[in-house]
């Protein structure tokens, strides 16, 4: 081998140990990234914190074009403890809440491994929940903790070689696994620091947590133009169903009248056990006209379902509704809103009950 051969021979070897040691650095750099982020996502105390961290972290940290979160929440919870944290599921519109897991279980049917492939859109259309531009591949990656499916993340990317299935997955198995101790670690918390302002007998918020809120949305409504509304709702003849069916039916009834009510509410809506047989909803960017559907679908929804009691009793159920608004764009003590709404109910009792009755402040 002449000189000329030995010093191109040289100069390859030169270059190929090069491209090994840029490809060292930036797996070293892909490597320290992806342990500052995992820290950040360890380090969210609060459940929304943890999904807008995820959610934008990803598309900064990873370069994630497209990303959505499904989530596995049957029982509510997820979607409660976003509402007591003063969110609502339109502040996550990347994020949907599913109550059941047919969808997710077509990918998780050989495990929870992640799924990498070319994009198509009749398969993978349901995963990405608001597809922008062009969609080339797609990485379909389960959410899972201790064997239980908790959601499922998944990626899209305009390049069709990003996700495809000859990808290795170490790295998206890793991070499905952190994100499953995060999510059961933050809504763990979440719950239990909210155990304190939840009604323990209907499952919706007492009390105290409809206090705390009250001034909250007041406030927003002078900061913004959007209206509030104020429902008080009252079970009718309430002592007489306690005093003829006994106290068990009385506990049926009112977590019946609960379930109606938050079927027919919004997420970003609240709803509180005010005391005794009295409930208090508000509705936030909500007007008196589609407030006054709202208290109507209520009213109508308790009345047309009798609660049957353990003893195979059916307890006809009515309820009486005052309903008050708050214009948007001004200021007002909260307490006159919930003044409102309480004549406005003790008139709709007055005049017959099972109706619903308003009154405007400011509006």
């Amino acid at each position: 081998m002449d000189e000329g051969q030995k010093a191109a021979e040289s100069e390859e070897l030169r270059e190929r140990l090069n491209l090994l040691m840029q490809e060292a650095w930036r797996n070293e750099q892909a490597l320290r990234r992806f342990q500052q982020f995992e820290l950040r996502l360890m380090g969210c105390t609060e459940l929304p914190e943890l999904l807008h961290t995820l959610l934008s972290g990803g598309r900064e940290v990873f370069a994630w074009e497209q990303v959505c979160l499904h989530l596995h929440d049957p029982r509510y919870d997820l979607r409660q403890i976003l509402q007591q944290s003063g969110g609502s599921e339109a502040d996550l519109p990347q994020v949907s809440f599913l109550d059941e897991t047919g969808a997710l279980e077509r990918v998780t049917a050989l495990g929870f491994l992640p799924r990498l492939s070319r994009y198509d859109a009749r398969r993978h259309g349901f995963f990405l929940l608001h597809p922008g531009g062009d969609v080339g591949s797609i990485g379909l990656v389960p959410l899972y903790h201790q064997a239980r499916l908790l959601g499922l993340l998944a990626l899209g990317s305009s390049s069709p070689e990003r996700f495809s299935s000859s990808v290795a997955t170490d790295f998206l198995q890793h991070l499905a696994a952190v994100i499953g101790v995060c999510i059961e670690m933050t809504a763990s918390r979440d719950k239990l620091r909210f155990l304190g302002l939840t009604d323990a007998l209907t499952g919706v918020n007492n009390r105290r947590f409809f206090d705390q809120r009250l001034p909250e949305e007041v406030a927003r409504v002078a900061r913004r133009e959007e209206p509030l509304s104020c429902l008080f709702i009252d079970i009718d003849h309430f002592k007489r169903i306690n005093d003829t069916h006994g106290h068990p039916a009385g506990d049926a009834v009112l977590r019946e009248v609960a379930a109606l009510i938050r079927a027919q509410l919004r997420a970003s809506d609240v709803v509180a056990r005010y005391g005794g047989e009295e409930f208090a909803a508000l509705l936030p960017d909500t007007g008196m006209t589609r407030a006054l559907e709202v208290a109507e679908r209520i009213r109508g929804s308790v009345a047309s379902a009798p609660v049957t009691t353990d003893a195979g009793e059916e307890v006809p159920v009515t309820v009486s509704i005052g309903l008050a608004t708050l214009g948007g764009g001004r200021e007002a003590d909260p307490m006159d809103l919930v003044a409102e709404a309480d004549q406005a109910l003790y008139r709709a009792k007055a005049q017959g009950r099972n109706q619903v009755v308003c009154a405007a402040v400011d509006s």
